[in-house]
C-alpha cells in the first residue's frame, strides 16, 4: 500500500476519502482496492489515519483505465452493420 505523508495541502487539490469516491463514481470498497493495488496513491495527514487524495492522481487513473481498454466505435458500427446484412 502506497501511502506518503503530508504537511500542508491546497483544498481545491485534495479529495477525502467520501469526495474521491463521489468524483470517481465508485465504492469506497472498491477506492480501498485501487489504494492497496498501488494504482492510486493515498496520503495520510500526519498524526490521524485521514486520507487524502490529489485530484491530479485520480484523473489520471481515469486516464489510465480508459487508455487500457479503448473501445472503436467504428469497429462496433461495422460488426452490428454486418450482422444486419446475414440477417436478410
Amino acid at each position: 500500500m502506497q501511502e506518503e505523508h503530508i504537511s500542508h495541502c491546497d483544498a481545491s487539490v485534495w479529495l477525502n476519502v467520501a469526495q474521491a469516491t463521489q468524483y470517481l463514481q465508485i465504492s469506497r470498497t472498491t477506492l480501498y482496492r485501487l489504494i492497496e493495488s498501488g494504482d492510486l496513491p493515498a496520503y495520510r495527514l500526519t498524526g490521524t489515519r485521514q486520507r487524502r487524495f490529489k485530484r491530479g492522481d485520480l484523473d489520471q487513473l481515469m486516464v489510465l483505465e480508459t487508455s487500457e481498454s479503448p473501445i472503436d466505435d467504428n469497429e462496433e458500427f461495422e460488426n452490428r452493420d454486418s450482422d444486419k446484412e446475414t440477417d436478410t
